[in-house]
Parts: C-alpha cells; sequence; structure tokens
C-alpha cells in the first residue's frame, strides 16, 4: 500500500461594510480591525475546501505564499511609515500592499 500527501485546504470569507472616503482607506480600515482581531473569521465563514495531491515541486500556490511572505515583510514597515502621517497620502505604497495581498488571497 502506497502512502500519498493530500492537502487540504479551507476558505473563510465575510462581507463587511466600512465608512470611508476611498476604497484605499476602506481596505487599510479593515485590515487595521482584522489586525488588532477585532474582525475574526470561524467555522460560519467557511465557503470552500479544496482536496488535492500535496505536490513537493514549486506549485503555483508555494509561489502565491512566497509572494504573501515577501508581502508581509513589507507591510511592517510600510505600516509604521503610513501610520506616523497625521493626514496620509491616498497613494502610500502601504495601501496598494494592502491591496495586492487582498488580491492574491
Amino acid at each position: 500500500m502506497k502512502v500519498f500527501k493530500i492537502e487540504i485546504k479551507e476558505t473563510l470569507s465575510e462581507i463587511i461594510d466600512i465608512k470611508a472616503n476611498t476604497i484605499d482607506e476602506a481596505i487599510f480600515k479593515t485590515h487595521q480591525l482584522y489586525s488588532n482581531e477585532e474582525i475574526i473569521l470561524g467555522a460560519e465563514n467557511h465557503v470552500g475546501t479544496d482536496i488535492i495531491e500535496f505536490n513537493n515541486e514549486v506549485s503555483l500556490d508555494q509561489k502565491s505564499i512566497l509572494i504573501n511572505d515577501i508581502i508581509e515583510y513589507l507591510l511592517e514597515d510600510e505600516k509604521k511609515h503610513f501610520e506616523e502621517f497625521d493626514s496620509p497620502p491616498e497613494n502610500h505604497i502601504y495601501l496598494k500592499l494592502v491591496k495586492l495581498k487582498q488580491l492574491l488571497n
């Protein structure tokens, strides 16, 4: 009998209403709420499950994980810089990183 590596991946999702002047500001506010654990997703937010063969080769998923790791690293530094502003610019790189992270997830 063979042993197979099987990956189980669950997806959680929630749609919320956020008051903001721009979409970037709304994403930023939501990111802060999520980071501060004011929004917590649980079993009731389950929208899908994928069960697939796990492949040790570099896959699209592994590339996404690497990209997400890099974005997370950059987000930490840029968030500090972004929060130093009394009125943050609407085109700040931090907001673009937050949006990119959202698009990749």
